[in-house]
């Protein structure tokens, strides 16, 4: 995660991004990156999804900044939360690794 606002409020908007890398040495198709809230580190698609957003082709060894606008939800409990990302969350691609798609971003406080 690259950017992640400090706090938040129930039904309000944020801007989030993550740098999504292509360590391999083959082309990467199009895919997304999810952004998800978790009342602990690690970021699942069990958490609650925030948004996702396409990630284009990426050539090897090739990374690519996304981002999108995302709506806290209005029926949140307020606290402390993890944001992260999960690339290809829905697991459409085939790749060697997959166990390296999730990453947690700094905590907000929702309001």
């Amino acid at each position: 995660m690259r950017r992640v606002p400090r706090g938040a409020n129930r039904g309000g908007v944020v801007a989030l991004s993550a740098t999504v890398a292509n360590p391999s040495s083959a082309a990467a198709p199009a895919s997304t990156v999810a952004f998800y809230l978790s009342t602990d580190g690690p970021i699942t698609t069990a958490d609650a999804l925030l948004g996702s957003v396409v990630v284009p082709t990426l050539a090897g060894g090739a990374q690519q900044v996304v981002g999108s606008s995302v709506t806290i939800p209005a029926t949140l409990a307020t606290g402390t939360y993890f944001v992260g990302a999960i690339a290809d969350d829905t697991g459409a691609l085939r790749e060697s690794i997959e166990s390296n798609n999730s990453r947690p971003g700094n905590t907000v406080t929702v309001n």
